[in-house]
């Protein structure tokens, strides 16, 4: 089994022209021959992920967290940034492999 991070970039203008940034985290959890795979791969590599999300709770300090994993069940490096277009605008979606 391979546990890694990966960051789901978003960047977006806003119909006055303001640039905006997001980030979310994503734990991900690979197993069986994918997780060979994931072993090789490096900090900051651009990639594509699919598989089930596992939603989970944990509490700390007294207050209960929600967080959510993903079971891969498919991963691929990507070499090139997908632009995703809609309503007139240019979204960016890209994920990185923390680091």
């Amino acid at each position: 089994m391979v546990n890694f991070s990966i960051a789901v970039n978003e960047q977006w203008e806003d119909k006055d022209g303001t640039e905006h940034k997001n980030t979310d985290w994503f734990q991900i959890q690979v197993w069986g021959p994918l997780a060979k795979f994931a072993a090789t791969l490096k900090a900051r590599t651009p990639i594509i992920v699919e598989g089930k999300i596992k939603p989970e709770t944990y509490t700390a300090d007294g207050v209960e967290h929600k967080t959510f994993s993903v079971k891969a069940d498919y991963i691929v490096s990507v070499r090139a940034t997908p632009w995703l277009t809609g309503s007139g605008r240019r979204d960016r979606l890209v994920c990185h492999l923390g680091g």
